[in-house]
């Protein structure tokens, strides 16, 4: 959806059919209005909340504005991004924005909008070609950029003709990793992780090239690989850290920090990080450090959602750098805390929800070589209530042991 205001925005898209193109977040704009059963609200109250306050226009500028739009409604476009998110809401002044008459784009994850459109479209990320693909053309591309940036043009010639065939020899090795580890190129139909995969593999310091990975194992090297990239940004030397690397103070404090926040995001069922709930996470970690979000920040993990103010850091909506990363650092923040009341009662409410399934996931390979947590985590599942007709539990417990490779150790009580 931004792509699309974006290309609109510079004149490459539909230049010549659309005059206004307005780009909404559903949930973004249900926040700023409260959701009552006696609450009226107007297009008017949208565009102005939305845009036209950031100009310094008042009420009657926007029902007037809105009055003109209405005269030219067929270049008129609006671009709805993430119905899914709200339409358990049935709030007002959602149903405003879907009941004017203009042009639309609706983006979701799983739920349709009721009302007809004329076309539907699925985004399915990568087909299975086109990571194969882009897997190839990235070690090249990579390798080109740096031949491009040192060297003559003699040299640049020589060093690409000799480097070509490694090139294609790097991505000809990780196209059949890939095809060993199925679960692992599954992840990769979503294009960031490709990318990730791709770095992940061309890493001096991260290997990734044993034959067989669970998922929460090689999402624990995603996780490495964003640590390692915060320090060396910070000027700490991690060369010689090894396996110490997550030890570092630096790291433990931003692991802690992210893993705790990531929990309480999933507690609340949400996929984005509120203003609020990020400052009232640093209150209970910073200790009055002036810094500490500045560094939260700095570690990648965390990504502003691009609010048009420019209020402070609180004031702002965050995600994380795909909802999996959330999943995983509140999956790790579960298997350090399991005796804890409120991971007790997480796993009581949600471990039947497909929605968190991914969370019990981690958790269980993150403590796979702790026969004592892992024990607890299973027994903790296994504790009623039950699935009644069994066939969800299995499942996740099957996944769940498979994340921890079915150690030895392992004693379910049923």
């Amino acid at each position: 959806c931004r792509r699309i205001a974006y290309q609109w925005a510079k004149g490459s898209l539909w230049e010549d059919d659309i005059d206004w193109l307005f780009y909404i977040s559903l949930k973004g704009v249900a926040r700023k209005f409260p959701n009552t059963d006696t609450a009226t609200y107007s297009m008017a109250d949208v565009l102005h909340k939305e845009f036209l306050s950031e100009l310094k226009l008042d009420m009657d500028d926007a029902v007037w504005f809105c009055d003109y739009l209405d005269t030219i409604k067929d270049r008129v476009l609006f671009v709805l991004d993430g119905y899914d998110e709200v339409a358990a809401m049935n709030h007002p002044v959602v149903d405003i924005i879907f009941n004017n008459t203009y042009r639309y784009i609706v983006t979701s994850r799983i739920k349709l909008h009721p009302r007809h459109y004329d076309t539907y479209l699925e985004g399915v990320g990568f087909t299975s070609g086109n990571i194969t693909a882009y897997v190839d053309k990235f070690f090249l591309n990579v390798n080109s950029t740096t031949a491009s940036q040192s060297g003559s043009k003699s040299t640049q010639k020589r060093r690409k003709k000799e480097e070509i065939d490694g090139d294609l020899c790097e991505g000809t090795l990780l196209n059949e990793w890939l095809l060993d580890n199925p679960k692992i190129r599954y992840l990769c139909h979503v294009p960031i992780m490709a990318e990730i995969t791709c770095h992940l593999w061309k890493s001096d310091h991260i290997s990734i090239k044993s034959k067989f990975f669970s998922v929460s194992e090689f999402y624990s090297k995603f996780v490495e690989h964003l640590v390692r990239r915060y320090l060396t940004r910070s000027g700490i030397n991690v060369s010689f850290l090894g396996a110490l690397l997550l030890r570092q103070d630096k790291a433990v404090e931003v692991l802690k920090f992210l893993e705790d926040l990531a929990f309480r995001v999933s507690v609340l069922g949400e996929t984005v990080v509120k203003g609020k709930l990020l400052d009232k996470c640093v209150d209970d970690h910073a200790d009055n450090d002036a810094d500490y979000i500045v560094r939260i920040r700095h570690a990648g993990f965390l990504i502003d959602m691009g609010t048009m103010n420019d209020g402070g850091v609180f004031d702002k909506d965050y995600h994380f750098v795909h909802l999996s990363f959330q999943e995983c650092l509140a999956g790790h923040y579960i298997a350090a805390n399991l005796r804890k009341q409120a991971v007790v009662d997480f796993i009581m409410k949600h471990k039947y929800n497909p929605k968190h399934k991914l969370l019990f996931w981690f958790a269980a390979g993150k403590v796979k070589d702790d026969p004592d947590k892992l024990n607890l985590l299973f027994n903790s599942v296994l504790r009623p209530p039950r699935d009644l007709v069994g066939g969800y539990e299995i499942c996740l417990l099957l996944r769940m042991g498979e994340e921890a490779m079915w150690p030895d150790e392992l004693k379910c009580k049923s």
